[in-house]
């Protein structure tokens, strides 16, 4: 069964080879940002100490801000159902999944927090 993989950062980690069995070993699925799979929500602390959900720019080219939240937790809830619910913006909802199919995907978000990755995964292999 596909499964998220946490990317991180510390000194000597390594993606890890994806548990798919298919073809020749590979390394996991990486759809974090910069990715044509990448979340545009974007979680960040304001300076009111709020935390908030910036979407991605809308037609005329502005940011636009989804909703404040007193915690990152509940930010990071709102960002992952923006991109499960199919926003205009989330171009998962048009694009061929075939290649994320049966394949474990890697994000930054820990995997006990909610993430775009996770829809991913739900729609590859359904």
């Amino acid at each position: 069964m596909p499964q998220r993989i946490q990317r991180k950062r510390s000194k000597g980690w390594r993606m890890p080879d994806c548990t798919c069995g298919q073809g020749n070993p590979h390394k996991a699925v990486y759809v974090g940002r910069g990715t044509k799979w990448g979340n545009p929500h974007v979680v960040e602390r304001e300076h009111i100490g709020a935390w908030c959900v910036q979407g991605p720019c809308n037609e005329w080219g502005l940011l636009s801000w989804e909703g404040f939240f007193a915690t990152k937790t509940q930010a990071l809830e709102h960002a992952a159902f923006l991109y499960d619910t199919g926003c205009h913006t989330c171009a998962w909802h048009n694009m061929d999944l075939t290649p994320l199919q049966g394949h474990d995907l890697a994000c930054w978000c820990p995997p006990n927090q909610p993430c775009h990755a996770d829809t991913l995964l739900r729609e590859a292999n359904t």
